[in-house]
């Protein structure tokens, strides 16, 4: 019997010498980097937010390139991730067990969109107003 090869969309990133997938579901586009500016106060992780095509955006870094942004979704909201080497877009063999994105031999791990997008909301403010 022939082994049936599936194959995922997406976009893979070169961080820090690791292969990074991120699914064509989340991500929306490639741009240059915008002007970040930061926010006081902002929670660890987050650069800084942006203006892009009319929209601000939070902008989160996962490594040290500055080459280029990807613009992602999740639940509705946009996130701006500087960081990662484009290293190639399109559609990707996956692993056995489909849980992966693999380029050759190489296995590419998921990144996790939605723990990037929680990284720019602040701690909760509940029980803070009162002393």
């Amino acid at each position: 019997m022939e082994a049936t090869s599936n194959k995922v969309g997406g976009v893979l990133l070169r961080v820090a010498g690791e292969l990074v997938y991120v699914a064509a579901a989340d991500a929306v586009k490639l741009a240059p980097i915008p002007h970040i500016t930061r926010v006081p106060g902002a929670p660890e992780g987050l650069l800084g937010v942006a203006l892009l095509e009319g929209e601000i955006l939070p902008v989160v870094s996962i490594g040290s390139e500055r080459e280029s942004m990807l613009v992602c979704t999740h639940a509705g909201a946009l996130l701006g991730i500087v960081g990662g080497s484009v290293v190639e877009t399109g559609m990707f063999d996956t692993t056995p067990d489909g849980m992966a994105a693999r380029d050759g031999e190489e296995i590419a791990t998921t990144l996790d969109v939605p723990s990037l997008c929680a990284k720019t909301s602040p701690p909760s403010w509940g029980g803070r107003w009162l002393s």
